[in-house]
């Protein structure tokens, strides 16, 4: 319920805080992916890939235990521990001997990432004003492009300084302890607000029940899981798409990420939009501008990557920050935390699927990508466009 007498800070400002924070997790999620090859060489890892396969096997395992974490102790303290295990995992990393520490370190960090993806938005929950929430986590949803950028780019630059992964991994576990402070310095509770509502404000009783039971949101994360299948393949398969049409390894590179930078905009857009639109029509269009541009990007020529990849950048990834900003609404507050985690939940198995049926898809479209990347996300689209439409998104009534 809307409170006029309570006081909030700045909604932006509160979404820049918790994003920058968000970054120092996603820098070290990231930080791999340019040195990759350099850490499993020399730590005898036979497949590198699991440095960043481990952060899904801990997310689908732990995303509804933190939610419940977060009820017990509030998502601000639930995500100082997870800038805390973030820290602690790159420590670990940075004086690993063999593949097994470093993987081990490698799921100490992804444990510190799944509790922020969580207790990210379940603090905007509660420190920013209910009218600009999907603003706000429009904002934060950019900490995984952010992320994503500083890593790539300055991992690459430190590296071939001479500085070493070790090193790099040091310097990295800082970030998030300083962050710790920050935030507990900058964030402030809504005044006129009760103490109860401050702490940890979802306290929901037999959540699987009450989510199960609420079609909206089950319509909802599957069509989420189809939008972050589409998220891990535009940002995983344009680069040998953009060498396969002549693309240097540069350019092939930057088209990776093309889409991320473009990102940094339209995440913030879409959650603008949902507090402007409402939650169902913004998800329509931002999903239809995410299948549109990754089907276009992945047509075959130079300026298709370069045009699907903005459409997706822009239009596309605001369906993050407008299912996250607007979930309170339509399963109701006391379980938003919990909706967020079935987000997270579906999600990482669809970011799964992406590259575990890669080399089948690819088999079956005859080495052509259109034909590969066809094959699923056309169908795909079709019957969540169709879910989105009949999800009552924008009406309280679809609370359970």
């Amino acid at each position: 319920m809307e409170n006029n007498n309570v006081k909030y800070q700045s909604s932006t400002f509160i979404g820049f805080v918790m994003l920058l924070a968000g970054a120092t997790v996603t820098i070290n999620f990231f930080k791999c992916v340019a040195v990759m090859g350099q850490v499993a060489g020399d730590l005898g890892i036979g497949n590198p890939g699991m440095l960043m396969t481990i952060f899904t096997i801990v997310g689908v395992i732990l995303a509804f235990p933190t939610a419940m974490f977060i009820d017990k102790i509030g998502p601000l303290k639930m995500f100082a521990v997870a800038l805390i295990c973030v820290a602690v995992g790159s420590v670990i990393g940075s004086f690993a001997s063999n593949g097994s520490i470093m993987l081990v370190s490698r799921a100490i960090e992804g444990i510190g990432y799944i509790f922020a993806s969580i207790a990210g938005p379940g603090t905007l929950g509660v420190y920013v004003n209910p009218k600009d929430m999907g603003l706000a986590n429009g904002i934060w949803c950019t900490w995984m492009p952010v992320g994503q950028i500083i890593a790539v780019n300055l991992t690459t630059a430190l590296n071939g300084g001479g500085m070493g992964w070790k090193k790099i991994w040091i310097i990295y576990a800082i970030l998030p302890v300083i962050f710790i402070f920050i935030v507990n310095a900058l964030l402030k509770k809504p005044q006129g607000l009760p103490a109860a509502d401050a702490a940890a404000p979802t306290k929901g009783q037999n959540f699987i029940s009450k989510l199960c039971s609420n079609k909206t949101y089950i319509f909802g994360i599957i069509a989420m899981m189809v939008f972050n299948y589409l998220v891990i393949q535009i940002g995983t398969y344009l680069q040998p798409l953009g060498l396969s049409i002549g693309m240097s390894d540069t350019e092939a590179a930057f088209a990776n990420t093309w889409p991320m930078v473009v990102a940094l905009v339209g995440c913030t857009v879409g959650g603008k939009l949902c507090d402007i639109l409402g939650p169902k029509k913004t998800l329509i269009v931002c999903y239809i501008g995410a299948a549109a541009g990754f089907l276009i990007a992945f047509s075959g020529s130079r300026m298709a990557i370069y045009v699907g990849g903005f459409i997706f950048g822009l239009i596309g990834m605001g369906c993050p920050g407008a299912f996250l900003g607007s979930v309170a609404k339509f399963v109701g507050p006391e379980y938003a935390i919990y909706g967020t985690a079935g987000f997270f939940f579906l999600g990482y198995i669809g970011q799964s699927a992406a590259t575990m049926i890669w080399e089948w898809l690819f088999k079956m479209g005859g080495g052509n990508y259109f034909k590969a990347v066809s094959i699923v996300v056309i169908p795909a689209s079709i019957i969540t466009l169709i879910l989105l439409f009949l999800g009552d998104f924008d009406s309280k009534k679809s609370q359970a």
